[in-house]
């Protein structure tokens, strides 16, 4: 993780680059084998390394034990290099006669680069990852890298196979990763380390809980038995129940085969939004027309998972929800931390206790305080803030007294441990005591213990400058975490009298922000008992409105910038920044729509529909929806109502309630005519004329797409006009006027791929691969469903895959191969079902004629190939997709 600079960043560069990660497999038990000869066998690991990077016009940029990251700015290059390096490491002699076995995975991706901070962004993290993928001795490149250096680009006795799609570690969206074949070297097996392998978004960190091993294995114990099925983590704030369920959780990985889930419940205020923090979590998505609890529920019933619900007193009121989904799902199982309990059947209660603390008696001894966790914590983060530091008998009165006066209490001993850059033991005894005692009135009671966390921040706050308190108070207006980009952005300027770069390393020195390195970038987070503190303090300074309302433009200048990148090419990354920003997306929306405007509103609708849409996120964008339609009923007419309504229209279109769109897309065309620009005018003319449609009013319908087409031409608007004839190709292909449908698909088609749009073009190929497959074409078929498979790879579009498969099945059909397709769309439907999904109505009626057809040659032999195919899993199904593609 890079750490925060206190340094602006005016030299920053954005870059295509070629990204190269090499590790070796096994070092630990290298060093373990190889013992003093070890060092050695590195140093010459290491000068292959380096003279392959210089020969190749390779930039070294880090190395960290026995690792390398390297960029090159030609893909050629850096694929030569990647080969010449395997191949020198296979002719040296190794000490011990041990060869190094060595990783390498090579990406060709987008950075940011400046001289403080090195190289950034998400595709560095990708590359790493798909390195860690691999095994010793293998190569492994993403397809951009492959699409880049061409077909006929690998060099003399190299071949790439092609591995498929592939989810990995921290990544939202699959890999389509190659593995490169050098002749003369040994031949590694083409399986790879896989997400799928433990689904899991365990958030990891560097520090480890300190005295819980007890703990832990009470908890791994409980959740051993079949009887267990709810944990709840109880006790004061500050004691450490987070950290403690999260390596509880990483340590039951191998228990629960389907997966294990952190979900973050302290940035939602909402109850009815924990199903949908559940589902965001675990990488559920929705699909048209079916209620989220059925595909979450879907999810939850595959086999053993375990979700961990950090902070569940923030929506206690949900309870009664986490209970349905224990009845409803037998193999889920769940771990929660909370100030209270839950109160609902199968909960298990386990008290958090504090650290257990010495008795104030220097008598003792530095080594066995040490042995007490509130003393070991207290020196451990004392060490890391100042180097050198320890215990010694000159100090131990005074640690022993703070981990007193502190009752054990992890968080507040952190604290005290990080003024250890400033004050000896002995002054943060004495401040300490001072404080506490005003603070507390002087009460050493069970209520005044529990008081101890809020009392030490309030202490650890008073010893800020003016200018730090002012910048942690204004930072609480974040919900989850956030980049310092964007604290600088929303906080600059906010009276703090200091640079904001200095003030955030500062409170992070202070322990009272936290880094963490989330999809490749650093960011930032304040820890819940600290934010509910410091709240107070902003709203007490009366500059809460100021800073939310400057924290809600940020988010609507985000979501507005990325807006055009949510459905074209440079989607991957928009889409993850996105969804990373979720907690501060909601926090911006719920501000806005309670605002007595509805500008800021309609800007973050506008810019949320084609993430919501694509993504699946259903439940998420209608609460916003509702919200500010609410919201818009106390508005005049003008444009932002005419946002809302249309945003909500197309939102509703494709959530297939075409009744409730109605309304909406009648009432923004309405107000664009009068308050809208002409291009937005003729874009709701497509998307009422479809409404109008879909409730049976013909030719109004039609005619108002066919002006909504005409106004797009006369604008000069060519995504309108795409908009426009797909939506009159659906109609056509409704009313069976397929040569039609076809003229205006492929119009559409082309405008969409000249525009760079991924979302619209993936439905349309696979709509004219039926249209073959109705002429008995079998081979155009598949390759317009390739090209589907290819956009739904790569942008994640899961209902797409589904078609995909249903179309391979009826290339079976048409080939004769009616085994094979019975296995298909056996596999199709199920997979379908799991993820609680259904085709519109015209996918499902090809999908329909398929099965019938399969039934009709087969007789009774279908029903078990369509169980057969049934227990498939996609990745199977799509192995057996392709082997079908194969021309005989």
């Amino acid at each position: 993780m890079t750490p925060v600079s206190a340094t602006a960043e005016p030299s920053e560069r954005q870059l295509e680059l070629s990204l190269l990660f090499t590790d070796i497999e096994g070092s630990t038990r290298l060093l373990q084998r190889l013992g003093p000869a070890y060092d050695a066998a590195l140093t010459l690991h290491n000068t292959v390394i380096r003279k392959v990077l210089k020969t190749h016009g390779g930039t070294e940029v880090s190395t960290a034990g026995d690792s390398f990251f390297a960029v090159f700015s030609d893909p050629g290059r850096a694929l030569a290099a990647t080969v010449a390096a395997q191949k020198a490491l296979a002719r040296q002699d190794w000490p011990g006669d041990m060869p190094l076995r060595v990783r390498m995975g090579l990406h060709l991706g987008e950075v940011r680069y400046s001289p403080e901070q090195g190289y950034r962004g998400l595709d560095v993290h990708r590359a790493a990852r798909i390195s860690a993928a691999g095994h010793g001795g293998q190569v492994l490149i993403s397809a951009s890298l492959l699409s880049a250096i061409g077909p006929d680009g690998l060099p003399n006795g190299v071949s790439a196979a092609d591995l498929g799609l592939h989810y990995l570690k921290d990544l939202r969206y699959p890999e389509h990763l190659y593995m490169l074949t050098i002749d003369g070297l040994e031949d590694i097996a083409a399986s790879i380390k896989t997400n799928r392998n433990s689904p899991n978004n365990l958030p990891t960190s560097n520090n480890l809980p300190i005295g819980r091993d007890d703990e832990m294995a009470v908890l791994h114990h409980l959740f051993s038995k079949d009887a267990t099925r709810l944990v709840t983590l109880t006790g004061p704030g500050g004691a450490g129940k987070t950290m403690l369920a999260l390596e509880t959780a990483h340590g039951l990985l191998d228990h629960f085969p389907s997966g294990v889930f952190f979900v973050p419940l302290a940035p939602i205020q909402d109850p009815a939004m924990v199903p949908i923090a559940i589902a965001q979590a675990m990488g559920v998505r929705e699909f048209p027309g079916m209620p989220l609890d059925r595909s979450l529920r879907a999810a939850l019933t595959q086999g053993p998972t375990l979700l961990v619900l950090d902070n569940m007193e923030h929506v206690i009121e949900a309870a009664g929800t986490v209970g349905n989904l224990l009845a409803d799902c037998p193999d889920l199982k769940i771990l929660v931390t909370s100030l209270e309990p839950l109160n609902i059947r199968h909960e298990q209660l386990y008290d958090v206790g504090l650290l257990p603390s010495p008795p104030v008696d220097a008598s003792i001894g530095a080594d066995a305080a040490l042995s007490y966790p509130a003393v070991r914590l207290f020196v451990e983060r004392a060490a890391a803030a100042r180097k050198g530091f320890a215990l010694t008998a000159e100090n131990l009165q005074s640690v022993l007294s703070i981990c007193n006066q502190l009752d054990g209490l992890p968080l507040a001993i952190e604290l005290a441990a990080s003024r250890i850059r400033l004050m000896t033991p002995q002054m943060i005894d004495h401040r300490l005591e001072q404080s506490i005692d005003v603070l507390a009135g002087g009460r050493r009671d069970e209520e005044g213990r529990h008081r101890t966390l809020r009392d030490t921040i309030a202490w650890s706050y008073d010893l800020l400058d003016p200018p730090e308190q002012q910048a942690l108070a204004a930072l609480s207006v974040f919900g989850g975490g956030f980049t310092v980009d964007s604290a600088v952005a929303v906080c600059a300027d906010h009276n703090v009298g200091a640079d904001t770069f200095d003030l955030i390393v500062s409170l992070l020195n202070r322990s009272l922000l936290r880094e963490d390195e989330v999809s490749g970038e650093t960011r930032l987070r304040m820890l819940e008992t600290v934010r509910s503190f410091v709240t107070d303090e902003l709203e007490s300074g009366h500059h809460a409105d100021t800073l939310r309302a400057r924290h809600a433009a940020h988010y609507r200048d985000m979501v507005v910038a990325l807006a055009d990148d949510l459905v074209g090419a440079a989607q991957r990354a928009a889409v993850t920044r996105l969804h990373d920003e979720m907690a501060n997306l909601r926090a911006a929306l719920r501000w806005a729509t309670q605002q007595p405007t509805a500008d800021l509103t309609a800007d973050l609708l506008r810019g949320l529909l084609w993430f919501w849409i694509p993504q699946g996120l259903y439940s998420e964008g209608r609460t916003w929806i509702e919200a500010a339609l609410t919201q818009a009923k106390t508005q005049p007419d003008g444009r932002a109502k005419a946002i809302i309504h249309d945003v909500a229209g197309w939102f509703r279109i494709f959530s297939g309630d075409y009744e409730g769109a109605l309304e909406s897309c009648e009432m923004a065309h309405a107000l664009y005519a009068d308050h809208g620009q002409a291009h937005e005018h003729g874009r709701a003319k497509a998307t009422y004329g479809i409404t109008l449609a879909a409730s049976g009013q013909f030719p109004a319908g039609p005619e108002m797409i066919m002006a909504s087409l005409e106004a797009a031409k006369a604008n000069a608007d060519d995504e309108g006009v795409a908009i426009a004839l797909v939506a009159l190709g659906e109609g056509a292909r409704y009313g069976g006027d397929v040569a039609t449908a076809e003229s205006c698909y492929h119009e559409a088609l082309t405008i969409l791929e000249r525009l760079g749009n991924t979302w619209w073009p993936g439905g349309i190929l696979q709509n004219l691969a039926h249209f073959r497959l109705r002429e008995g074409r079998w081979e155009d078929a598949v390759t317009l469903l390739n090209r589907t498979y290819a956009l739904a790879g790569t942008n994640g579009y899961h209902i797409l895959v589904l078609l995909y498969l249903m179309g391979m099945g009826g290339v079976g059909v048409v080939r004769g191969e009616h085994a094979q397709a019975a296995r298909l769309l056996g596999a199709t439907r199920a997979l379908l079902e799991r993820a609680g999904a259904a085709f519109e109505p015209s996918d499902e009626a090809e999908f329909q004629r398929y099965e019938a057809e399969v039934a009709q040659v087969l007789g009774d032999a279908s029903s078990a190939l369509v169980r057969e195919g049934a227990g498939l899993t996609q990745a199977e199904a799509v192995v057996i997709a392709r082997r079908l593609a194969a021309v005989s």
